[in-house]
């Protein structure tokens, strides 16, 4: 299964050249349908999002993120349940798109602009969205980011909080909370992005509760934010420096 937004990732075509040698079935999911990648491949899921015009990637992503879900789902609780999700989700991530919100994310974007690192941690799903805000945030504001396992940060990330450190803390189950508790002990700042707002947050990104598509509601508010450092700091978000639309070489 090969995932790319432009489908001429280079990296991913070396390896599906290498699969069709060994007869390999492929499945694609990208943006483009007539790419290398679609072409190459047995069957092709276009997600249909448009153009991406930006630099970094954002609606692709949770296009991609909602199709995966909905693979998951024909192979198990069955698709019909599957897209009652995704549209339930897109209702509340709908309801929850309004100026005020956007405003909101400014205002914190602000009186964060001027650090040059911060941290991010999320637990289970939430984890490779700590990961994709991280790189969010580096891509378009240049403040340096690092996404942490919530569950790992006594494995060594916890000796880089400091007084004032700036840490994003995604969900509100009861483990995460315990790692922002640890984190606030030392003396972070917290910006919880979570369904139910708590004393430990100095900010709070509210998100729907949108169950087993809960990492596609809170990707959403981190790329939000990273767009707004961007802004805040005087850096055009669409046209990141060093950076290539798509990545044709190794």
């Amino acid at each position: 299964m090969a995932i790319s937004q432009s489908g001429e990732t280079a990296d991913a075509l070396e390896v599906l050249e290498y699969g069709k040698k060994h007869r390999a079935k492929i499945l694609s999911i990208t943006n483009t349908p007539s790419s290398s990648i679609a072409r190459m491949s047995t069957k092709h899921i276009d997600i249909n999002t448009g153009a991406e015009k930006a630099v970094a990637s954002t609606k692709a992503m949770t296009a991609q993120m909602a199709i995966l879900l909905l693979c998951a789902y024909s192979d198990g609780p069955g698709i019909r349940t599957g897209r009652m999700l995704i549209q339930e989700t897109g209702a509340n991530i709908n309801d929850m798109l309004n100026p005020r919100y956007s405003k909101h994310i400014e205002k914190i974007a602000r009186k964060l602009s001027k650090e040059e690192s911060l941290f991010i941690i999320g637990r289970n799903a939430l984890y490779p969205i700590a990961l994709e805000a991280a790189i969010k945030i580096q891509e378009v504001s240049y403040i340096h980011a690092q996404g942490f396992a919530a569950g790992e940060l006594k494995h060594g990330p916890i000796a880089l909080i400091q007084k004032g450190t700036v840490c994003l803390v995604l969900g509100d189950d009861p483990e995460t909370i315990t790692n922002a508790m640890e984190l606030k002990t030392r003396g972070a700042r917290i910006v919880g992005i979570a369904p139910t707002s708590h004393d430990l947050f100095d900010y709070w990104i509210r998100v729907p509760d949108c169950g087993t598509a809960q990492a596609i509601a809170t990707v959403i508010p981190t790329q939000l934010l990273a767009y707004y450092l961007a802004i805040a700091r005087g850096i055009n978000p669409d046209m990141p420096r060093n950076l290539a639309k798509s990545v044709t070489v190794k």
